[in-house]
C-alpha cells in the first residue's frame, strides 16, 4: 500500500536507496582501469571487467532486474520541494530524493559498464552543469567526471543490452504519463541517459553488423519517438519556467539570473539529445537504407524542435540544430563506423568542474527539513561504509578463497569467528 505519510513510503525509499547503492558498489568492484589511466591522452582509456565474463554478465542482469523492480520510484512524489508546487531550485534532501538519485546512479554505472554510455555523452558532459547544485545529485556529477575518462566495449550478450533498452523505454514512459516526473534533476538525467543509450545502442548494432558479429538491425523507432516527444524544448521550458512564474517573480534578481541560466542550459541539453538521435537515425539510413521508421524519427525530431506553433519564433539553438539535421539527411556520404555522430553543442561543452559544497546557514539548521536531510546523509554514509567493508573483505577476484570465510557486513549479525577460534 502506497501513501504519502507513515512508515511505508520511508521503507520503500530506503529499499530503493540500499539496493541501488549495493549494486553500484559491487559493480565498481568488478571493474578495473588500465595501469596507464593517468595518461594525458585526450582519448578515453578503456575500462574493463576484472572478473570472469560470466560473473560480470550476472551482475548486469541483476542490476537490470533492480532497475525494473524499482522504476516506479520515478513517479513517486512526497513534497520534495520547498513547498507544494515550488521551483526545482528549492529541492530538499529527503529519503525520496536520495532513492531517486541512487536509482539514476545505477543507470549511469550500468549503461557505462556494458558499453552503452560513451565517455563523450550528454549525460556525462552537459547535464551535470545544467542543474542547480544539490548535495545528492552532485554525486552523479562526481561520478560523471570519473566515468568520462574511460570507455567500455559493448558486451556480447545481446539479451542484456535489449533488457536495458526496454528498462530505459519504461523510464521514459513515466515522464509521458499525466504530470510526468516532478523532480527536475531526475527528469533531465533520465532523459539524457535514455537518449545516450539509444544512440550508442544503434552505433553498437551498426558496428557489429559491419564486422559480421551480428545481424541485429532493430532501430527501436517507437522508443526514439517517445524520447523526442519527452525532450521537446518547449515542453521542458514550460515545466521548469512557465509553471513556476509566480515563484520566480518573488526571487531576487541574482536568483532569477541563476534560474534563467539553468533553464537555458537544460533546454540546450535537450536540443543536443534530439540532434544526436536524429544524426544517429541519419547514419542508420546511410547504412541500412531509408524506411518508414527513419522518416518517422526525422519528422518527430523536426516537429519537436520547431514547436507546435509555426508562427512562434524559433530559438537560435533549435534553428541551428534543424539546419544541421537537414544537412545530414541530404548528404550521401558513408557513415563513420568508428565514431558516433554528435551534436556540436556537446562537442563544444566545457569540462566539468566540481562545484563547491554550500554549507547550511544557522536559519536553515533550525528547520525540520535540515534534520531530515542530515539523517538521510548519515544513513547513506552507513550504507556506503557497510558496502565497502563487505566488498573489500572478499578475496580479490580470481584468488582462491581457501578455507577462510568472508565477512558479510551487509547483514546485521556478528562477524564470523577467526579461523584460530572457530
Amino acid at each position: 500500500k502506497e501513501g504519502d505519510q507513515g512508515m511505508i513510503p520511508s521503507l520503500k525509499e530506503e529499499m530503493v536507496m540500499a539496493f541501488c547503492m549495493v549494486a553500484v558498489g559491487v559493480g565498481r568492484r568488478h571493474m578495473d582501469a588500465p595501469e596507464n589511466s593517468c595518461d594525458p591522452s585526450p582519448y578515453p582509456s578503456s575500462y574493463f571487467p576484472r572478473c570472469p565474463q560470466y560473473v560480470f554478465d550476472e551482475w548486469a542482469r541483476m542490476s537490470t532486474a533492480v532497475l525494473n523492480a524499482f522504476n516506479p520510484c520515478l513517479g513517486w512524489q512526497r513534497d520534495v520541494f520547498g513547498s507544494t508546487g515550488s521551483s526545482y531550485v528549492d529541492e530538499k534532501v529527503t529519503a525520496l530524493v536520495s532513492a531517486q538519485a541512487s536509482f539514476v546512479r545505477l543507470v549511469q554505472e550500468l549503461t557505462h559498464a556494458v558499453g552503452l554510455l560513451s565517455p563523450i555523452s550528454i549525460s556525462l558532459k552537459m547535464v551535470p552543469a545544467a542543474s542547480p547544485p544539490h548535495v545528492l545529485w552532485d554525486q552523479l556529477e562526481e561520478a560523471a567526471v570519473f566515468l568520462g575518462k574511460y570507455s567500455c566495449d559493448a558486451i556480447d550478450d545481446q539479451s542484456i543490452l535489449d533488457n536495458i533498452g526496454a528498462a530505459m523505454d519504461q523510464c521514459i514512459s513515466f515522464e509521458l504519463r499525466n504530470d510526468g516526473i516532478l523532480n527536475h534533476h531526475l527528469r533531465v538525467y533520465i532523459m539524457a541517459l535514455a537518449a545516450d543509450q539509444w544512440v550508442q545502442c544503434r552505433h553498437v548494432a551498426t558496428r557489429q553488423e559491419y564486422e559480421g558479429k551480428g545481424t541485429e538491425t532493430n532501430l527501436n523507432a517507437s522508443g526514439a519517438t517517445a524520447l523526442l516527444q519527452a525532450l521537446s524544448p518547449r515542453r521542458i521550458f514550460a515545466k521548469i519556467v512557465e509553471n513556476h512564474k509566480a515563484q520566480i517573480e518573488s526571487f531576487s534578481q541574482k536568483h532569477k539570473d541563476l534560474y534563467k541560466k539553468y533553464a537555458q542550459d537544460t533546454v540546450t541539453a535537450c536540443v543536443a539529445c534530439i540532434e544526436n538521435i536524429a544524426l544517429s537515425a541519419s547514419d542508420w539510413r546511410k547504412r541500412f537504407g531509408n524506411s518508414a521508421e527513419i522518416k518517422s524519427i526525422y519528422t518527430v525530431a523536426m516537429s519537436t524542435l520547431q514547436g507546435p506553433d509555426s508562427s512562434a519564433p524559433l530559438l537560435p539553438v533549435c534553428k541551428s540544430a534543424i539546419e544541421r539535421i537537414q544537412a545530414a539527411f541530404s548528404s550521401n556520404e558513408p557513415p563513420d563506423l568508428e565514431h558516433v555522430s554528435l551534436s556540436p553543442l556537446l562537442m563544444n561543452s566545457s569540462d566539468l568542474r566540481r562545484r563547491p559544497v554550500v554549507t547550511a546557514s544557522k536559519r536553515i539548521e533550525a528547520l525540520d527539513s535540515y534534520h531530515e536531510g542530515y539523517l538521510v546523509m548519515l544513513s547513506r554514509l552507513i550504507i556506503s561504509a557497510r558496502i565497502d567493508k563487505c566488498v573489500f573483505s572478499a578475496p580479490a577476484v580470481g584468488v582462491s578463497q581457501g578455507v577462510g570465510r568472508m565477512q558479510n557486513w551487509l547483514r546485521l549479525a556478528l562477524p564470523p569467528a577467526p579461523p584460530s577460534r572457530a
